[in-house]
């Protein structure tokens, strides 16, 4: 299953009112997901998320979470076993300049349109920050590991944007214990696609897919297996 959003709405991950609008993303993919597991709601999830995305994924999980009344929306959480970020705005493991990574990623949507607005963008970042703990916290204690992967290239050619988009500090998340985190030769746009399945890109990301896939199917026969009576 593949679901995406329009790259426009860049600026509402960063405005005033983004903590409501990454959430309503959230709630909407959370929908997608129930729609698409009506059949079989408990089985295994690994997700893959791009850039933004993965700020998505992030609310997704933080709302189903929570949603001990709906069994439904508590599955997701319950089932996912790992999430591979892409270029992945996490903000690191301290207080990030979410300044910064606004003002390239809403470059980078806008082809260079916006290459005007103040340089000291502020973005309401509180919002982005409890996302940033939240998610660490539900790492912690869930039983999902997390592939991080940043750019090593930067974008060129675009008006006021200059080096990495997400550099590697901001796309890790910061767990030494659940996060895997590895560069992808490639700019922030291009990590995410590869020419050939030779590509050493690609390669990196298979195999954290494969170990997933492995770990999901391992812990779904443990599960299946009879219990020793008491």
């Amino acid at each position: 299953m593949t679901w995406g959003y329009y790259s426009g709405v860049t600026r509402s991950f960063f405005g005033a009112a983004n903590s409501k609008n990454i959430s309503q993303r959230g709630n909407n993919l959370m929908l997608m997901l129930q729609e698409e597991r009506k059949d079989d709601p408990t089985r295994p999830l690994i997700f893959v998320a791009h850039s933004l995305g993965g700020l998505v994924v992030k609310a997704a999980l933080s709302i189903s979470k929570q949603s001990t009344r709906q069994p439904w929306k508590r599955n997701i959480y319950l089932s996912t076993t790992g999430i591979i970020f892409l270029g992945t705005p996490h903000g690191g493991s301290g207080v990030a300049d979410w300044g910064l990574i606004a003002s390239n990623l809403t470059r980078l949507a806008m082809q260079g349109a916006w290459a005007r607005a103040p340089k000291g963008l502020t973005p309401n970042d509180e919002p982005l920050e409890d996302l940033r703990k939240t998610f660490m916290k539900l790492l912690e204690e869930g039983h999902f590991r997390i592939h991080s992967f940043y750019e090593t290239l930067p974008i060129t050619g675009i008006s006021g944007l200059h080096g990495l988009v997400v550099p590697h500090e901001f796309a890790s998340v910061g767990h030494e214990k659940k996060e895997t985190s590895l560069g992808i030769h490639g700019t922030h746009d291009s990590i995410c696609k590869f020419g050939a399945t030779s590509d050493p890109g690609y390669q990196a990301v298979l195999c954290a897919l494969q170990d997933y896939v492995n770990g999901a199917v391992s812990d779904s026969q443990y599960a299946n297996l009879p219990k020793a009576e008491p």
